[in-house]
């Protein structure tokens, strides 16, 4: 038996081929067809090329003040989304400052939508090189 995929020699009992890690379905058509063109050539595996990506020219600023101010290096990059990142720190510190209860609750909210706001702005101040495939 042949696998089907690349032609490599199988065993009965193979359920994958060692060769190409493609399944071996029993009772298929075409795994006892013999390929010889293809069955001495090492299956290669091809990655995706991971397109080029620069920061735009705001990049710095933008990051620097979403660490100060959560959300608000995203609208300086772009997204209005950070608005609402902004409004929901904004929040959670007039109640963390007004209940000893609800701190502990709201330091951990705010902790989260830093990080929301920090990748919100990493995501609008990327973008990919010109000439590069996207």
């Amino acid at each position: 038996m042949y696998c089907p995929n690349c032609g490599y020699e199988l065993d009965s009992d193979d359920e994958y081929c060692p060769n190409c890690s493609s399944m071996v379905e029993r009772g298929r058509a075409g795994l006892d067809d013999y390929r010889p063109d293809r069955r001495d050539v090492p299956y290669v595996y091809e990655e995706a090329p991971i397109p080029a990506s620069r920061r735009t020219d705001n990049a710095s600023l933008a990051m620097l003040v979403s660490v100060i101010l959560p959300g608000i290096g995203a609208v300086i990059a772009g997204n209005s989304k950070g608005l609402a990142v902004f409004a929901m720190s904004v929040v959670a510190l007039a109640v963390a400052c007004t209940s000893i209860v609800l701190m502990p609750f709201c330091v951990s909210v705010m902790i989260v939508l830093w990080i929301i706001g920090l990748s919100m702005t990493v995501t609008a101040t990327t973008v990919p090189d010109e000439g590069s495939p996207s």
